[in-house]
């Protein structure tokens, strides 16, 4: 089982992820902590340098370092969860696009023009050529 969990967290590491997320996703999703512990110390111990090195050039691979044994403390905390598209903030309502309201306008005066000048013919076809 420690085996699988230690590739399950290569690939989030992998895909993106810390190690500290990735141990705790594992732990949410109900697997044995003490198990999760030590694939994680497994994978921290023999790829601590490489991680740290490359999140280094982020300027993060410090921290990581130093945080990831107080990271994987089991502490059930709730992750905020992350939304795909931005959250217009409240109060302000989206802003409408001003190409297709003016088009609109523009159809609907056209159309208004021709029914007028239709009207117009048609009364003066019924006044003049009937007398």
């Amino acid at each position: 089982m420690r085996e699988e969990i230690l590739a399950g967290l290569r690939n989030a590491v992998a895909r993106g992820q810390t190690p500290e997320q990735a141990a705790q996703s594992f732990i949410n999703a109900g697997y044995n902590p003490q198990e999760v512990k030590a694939a994680y110390d497994m994978l921290t111990s023999g790829a601590g340098m490489v991680i740290g090195n490359a999140s280094a050039a982020s300027g993060q691979g410090i921290q990581i370092q130093q945080n990831t044994k107080q990271a994987i403390g089991y502490q059930q905390q709730p992750q905020p969860p992350q939304s795909a598209a931005p959250v217009a903030p409240p109060g302000n309502p989206p802003e409408k696009k001003k190409g297709s309201n003016t088009a609109l306008l523009i159809t609907m005066i056209v159309i208004a023009t021709l029914i007028f000048l239709g009207a117009l013919g048609y009364l003066f076809y019924v006044l003049y050529m009937n007398n």
